[in-house]
């Protein structure tokens, strides 16, 4: 599967929806950028809010069920993967970095490593994979002083129309 990639600073958050998209077999292509952007809310410099892209997904709920959870757990993203979901992470690097999507799609349990779509910004490869305690790390950082409630935020993702065989 061909994924679609960030091509800009800012518009992860429609890209990792695209991607979801796709990945359930839905025909989505670069040209949709601009209206999942408008769904999205997704201005130039800073992105897309979480409060946003909560409500992006909500718009989308003829297709999709979804659960968001804070500081979620990285046993809990291998079990909705497991069970054919996929998970959009929203994470902050440090401080001053405004926050980053990217999309989930599965788990090697002998490698224990992640297949993630759009892990950079704007990223060098569509598709990547992540070690276990990498991913944990992103988690469980902890960087700022005045600690915000709502990041790293995860939305898990089960689609209740698939066009993809499941895996």
């Amino acid at each position: 599967m061909r994924y679609i990639k960030q091509k800009d600073t800012y518009s992860c958050g429609p890209i990792a929806l695209i991607n979801a998209m796709k990945w359930a077999g839905f025909n989505y292509t670069y040209k949709d950028l601009k209206r999942m952007q408008r769904l999205c809310k997704c201005k130039y410099p800073n992105g897309t809010h979480w409060r946003d892209m909560t409500n992006a997904i909500r718009d989308m709920s003829k297709l999709m069920t979804t659960t968001r959870k804070n500081w979620p757990l990285i046993l809990d993203i291998i079990k909705h993967l497991e069970k054919d979901g996929v998970v959009i992470l929203a994470y902050k690097r440090d401080p001053k970095h405004v926050g980053h999507y990217i999309l989930i799609t599965d788990y090697d349990k002998e490698k224990q490593e992640f297949k993630v779509v759009n892990a950079g910004r704007p990223c060098t490869r569509t598709t990547s994979k992540m070690k276990k305690d990498t991913l944990d790390n992103i988690i469980k950082h902890r960087y700022m002083k005045n600690r915000r409630p709502h990041f790293p935020a995860a939305w898990f993702i089960r689609f209740k129309v698939m066009r993809r065989e499941a895996a």
